[in-house]
């Protein structure tokens, strides 16, 4: 088989626009999930280049104030863990009770363009399958968000880690798309006017998505 291609973009904006085309496609799709395989074989515009990396070890830096907040948590310590599906609420709600005490990185809601498919979620035989409660803006280069996803497994999710759930796809290009996108205002005395507020470099998405029985976190590096 031919290698393809890919063409680059004149402008970042247009890798934005073509986020949202993305977006659009796996929201309509049937499929709850895609194997690594069809993702990167699939896509004309985009390249992909999905990796397990469940095995790698990854060093968090945690300042001594911020373990300590986490440790006194209420909602952590209890030792009550919620339902699969009370799993956000639980996890929005430990953070608040972590922000009080340290400063960290507040939620927003998902509103605006793409973003509020995500909080409203996608329904299926009236039930709400996929779910955004939140995200956060660690960064201007660095996002990332909570997802629900009570989509059904089969045999291949079970047997192989190779795959991406719908969910994870749609937060990943709607954040993109909003992070490619979005214009800064300024005001001033004399004048007043907007810029787009992504310049240069790549960009960074990390999705962690609470599913029936376990939870996934989920990486993507996009560089415009």
């Amino acid at each position: 088989m031919a290698t393809r291609k890919y063409l680059p973009f004149d402008s970042p904006r247009k890798v934005g626009w073509e986020m949202a085309r993305l977006f659009e496609r796996y929201w309509a799709s049937k499929p709850d999930y895609f194997t690594f395989e069809w993702l990167q074989d699939s896509n004309e515009r985009i390249e992909f280049c999905c990796k397990n990396a469940t095995e790698e070890e990854v060093d968090f830096t945690t300042s001594p104030a911020l373990l300590e907040a986490i440790h006194s948590c209420q909602e952590l310590s209890s030792g009550e863990l919620p339902s699969d599906f009370g799993f956000t609420g639980f996890t929005k709600i430990a953070v608040h009770e972590v922000g009080s005490k340290v400063e960290v990185t507040e939620d927003q809601e998902f509103m605006g363009p793409l973003f509020w498919k995500l909080r409203v979620g996608l329904i299926v035989d009236h039930h709400r399958r996929i779910y955004g409660p939140c995200y956060f803006e660690h960064r201007p280069d660095h996002w990332s968000c909570i997802m629900r996803d009570q989509s059904p497994h089969d045999e291949v999710q079970s047997n192989s880690r190779n795959y991406s759930l719908k969910s994870e796809i749609v937060a990943v290009a709607a954040i993109m798309y909003r992070q490619m996108n979005e214009i800064i205002q300024f005001v001033g005395k004399e004048e007043a006017y907007a810029r787009l507020r992504y310049e240069s470099g790549p960009l960074t998405v990390t999705v962690v998505t609470f599913t029936p029985g376990k939870v996934r976190v989920v990486q993507a590096i996009c560089s415009p």
